[in-house]
């Protein structure tokens, strides 16, 4: 599929670091705050959940590379 469309595909090795920081820290933020407090019952429920969680996360949680301001 990415071939047909000419775009190259840049491998990633697994469990990088650094490699993609900012959707590391969601998704580490997101599995501490979310999945391991809350047990989902199916997949519509955890869907509403991680999409509060990213809701919270860019709106309303304070950031420190922003003066303590929420990034909206």
């Amino acid at each position: 599929m990415f071939a047909s469309e000419d775009i190259t595909v840049a491998k990633v090795p697994p469990h990088g670091p650094n490699c993609n920081p900012h959707a590391e820290r969601f998704i580490r933020s997101a599995r501490e705050a979310c999945t391991d407090r809350v047990l989902p019952f199916d997949r519509g429920h955890a869907k509403k959940i991680l999409h509060d969680y990213a809701h919270r996360f860019n709106a309303h949680r304070p950031h420190q590379g922003r003066d303590q301001l929420a990034p909206s």
